[in-house]
């Protein structure tokens, strides 16, 4: 219908049986009715590929030359950005066969949330203050583990501003289950803790990793019937920390979860918070 919004720009890439893609386009277009109006996006893109490798593919090559900040994570089930100015959804059919479907769903909802909330350039080109980075640098901070650090943490802000968004409109159930899926660990997560661990650096980066696979959960853990079973779940997760890394990693939870101001004021808040880790 004329004036609808979101217009959704479908695009298909290699064999995609219809029923994906009708199944995607549906499960879209419910999330986006629950919207107000003017929270809704004009148009959003919507990639459906046959292959993880193919969209991981693209991604890699539409990123070339763009000042994003470590444009995507290999790991997400579906994906979102917005280099361009417009929001994209990027989805594959490996992903819609493998895994159980209130997961793909759920996570089909969480990247649509993102193109509601994060679907300009800003929130992929982390800007941080010229004397804030400096002062990552007198604690031996690379450029490059600054941007590093960045990312993992605004990717965190942006998933707990998509997960207290889909929780206000009423997911619950499904994104309890992508939740839960996410904060499984694997034996590479408890290897790159023990690599990291030996470094003060790289263990605050790790933090910052764990952070961001905690942030969905922080919206649902006052859920009555299901806080119990994310506690639960989240202390399961951090298991394989020591005592010190699980108390810094609760001072970066509660560091996102006090954060106020726009996106950039509640980014530099949390990287100020984060340097003062590396201060104690």
């Amino acid at each position: 219908m004329e004036g609808v919004k979101p217009y959704i720009n479908l695009k298909v890439i290699g064999l995609v049986d219809r029923f994906v893609v009708d199944h995607v386009l549906k499960v879209l277009k419910e999330f986006y009715g629950r919207l107000e109006e003017d929270a809704k996006p004009e148009m959003v893109d919507v990639q459906v590929f046959e292959k993880r490798s193919t969209l991981l593919g693209f991604l890699t090559s539409a990123s070339r030359g763009l000042e994003v900040t470590y444009p995507f994570d290999e790991s997400y089930i579906a994906m979102h950005e917005a280099w361009t100015g417009i929001p994209k959804i990027h989805v594959c059919t490996e992903d819609f066969k493998r895994l159980p479907r209130p997961v793909f769903d759920a996570a089909l909802r969480h990247e649509a949330a993102h193109s509601a909330l994060h679907g300009s350039p800003e929130y992929y080109i982390v800007s941080i203050p010229a004397s804030l980075a400096a002062e990552f640098r007198r604690q031996g901070f690379t450029d490059e583990e600054i941007k590093h650090l960045a990312y993992l943490e605004a990717s965190a802000l942006k998933d707990l501003e998509a997960s207290d968004l889909l929780k206000n409109l009423g997911y619950v159930e499904d994104q309890i289950a992508f939740i839960l899926h996410s904060l499984e660990m694997e034996k590479s997560d408890i290897v790159a803790w023990r690599i990291a661990s030996t470094n003060p650096k790289a263990t605050l980066i790790y933090l910052a990793h764990m952070l961001k696979a905690l942030a969905s959960s922080m919206s649902f853990s006052q859920v009555s019937q299901h806080g119990e079973r994310l506690v639960a779940k989240r202390k399961e997760a951090c298991s394989h920390l020591d005592q010190k890394a699980c108390n810094a990693l609760e001072a970066l939870g509660r560091a996102l979860e006090k954060a106020e101001g726009n996106f950039h004021q509640k980014m530099v808040y949390l990287l100020k918070e984060t340097l003062k880790l590396v201060l104690v």
